[in-house]
């Protein structure tokens, strides 16, 4: 997912206390000038509800596929299975 804050560009510009900007360019602090989101950077953009939202559909999903191989009907296309698959998946560039 593209970073809202920096349109995917890693930078944001400096602005300074009287709200001008300057011609000085700074690592966005939302994606860490990756340009991008990993899953756990997306879900703390996101509300309660929307985050809810998103991780009842993946439990529907889960409970559906019943696989253990991610390719049925899975959110996010893989199984998670413990921990570190967990963390692991966090760290990952979040695919909307």
């Amino acid at each position: 997912m593209t970073c809202p804050k920096c349109n995917g560009t890693g930078k944001r510009q400096y602005i300074d206390v009287y709200g001008n900007s300057q011609d000085i360019w700074l690592e966005c602090e939302l994606c860490s000038g990756k340009g991008y989101l990993t899953n756990d950077e997306w879900r703390k953009t996101c509300s309660a509800e929307e985050f809810a939202e998103w991780l009842s559909d993946v439990m529907y999903a889960c409970m559906r596929c019943g696989k253990s191989d991610g390719e049925s009907v899975c959110h996010i296309r893989q199984c998670i299975l413990d921990k570190e698959e967990a963390v692991e998946w966090l760290k990952e560039k979040h695919n909307e």
